[in-house]
């Protein structure tokens, strides 16, 4: 999923917050994100949507947010065909790969309080961890990195630049036309599709 002009390509360098879970934070490489399963990809796509606990508590356990149509018009999801340049993709899900970032990032690690490096420091808020995994993968000659998705636990793919692409392999779908997954997911985040 991703920008309707070119929703199978990285996002242009002037468009990137570098915020992204496995974001290069020097800027060197952009990062795509994408998922095997077109819910997942909604879902990560939404998630920052979701209305809190607090704010579904204060409206009764309505829905307070919905996705605006002009923001919709500007997504599409693409399916795709996964092509590597060089490198391999990295499972970060497998303790001996974890063991090696572990060992080689030992001291930023500890700097940051972590004592080990174990799921819930890949999945976790703080990017910090996952962005300094991002440059070492990149630096060790990965094309990207295969994890799940908090929010499915469903594969995600974080592909480096240069390293991997994604070749288009079917219609792409506009989000501002009624796709029953968007509105499954709005069901799930307790979220409304504004149709204006």
């Amino acid at each position: 999923m991703g920008n309707i002009a070119n929703p199978l390509g990285f996002t242009p360098p002037e468009f990137c917050s570098w915020e992204g879970r496995f974001d290069d934070p020097s800027k060197i490489f952009r990062t795509l994100y994408c998922a095997e399963q077109s819910l997942t990809c909604l879902r990560e796509k939404l998630a920052d949507f979701r209305p809190s606990l607090k704010a579904l508590k204060e409206a009764g356990m309505e829905s307070v947010s919905s996705i605006p149509g002009a923001w919709r018009a500007t997504y599409a999801l693409a399916p795709a065909v996964l092509r590597i340049l060089s490198g391999d993709l990295i499972r970060i899900d497998d303790p001996g790969a974890r063991r090696e970032l572990e060992t080689e990032l030992r001291d930023f690690m500890l700097d940051l309080g972590v004592e080990h490096l174990d799921m819930g420091e890949i999945q976790g808020g703080d990017r910090r961890p996952t962005q300094a995994i991002a440059q070492t993968l990149y630096r060790w000659g990965a094309a990207g990195v295969v994890y799940r998705s908090k929010l499915d636990n469903e594969i995600c793919l974080a592909l480096f630049e240069g390293r991997a692409e994604l070749l288009p392999s079917g219609e792409v779908r506009k989000l501002s036309d009624p796709l029953l997954e968007l509105e499954k997911v709005c069901r799930e985040f307790r979220l409304s599709l504004d149709r204006s």
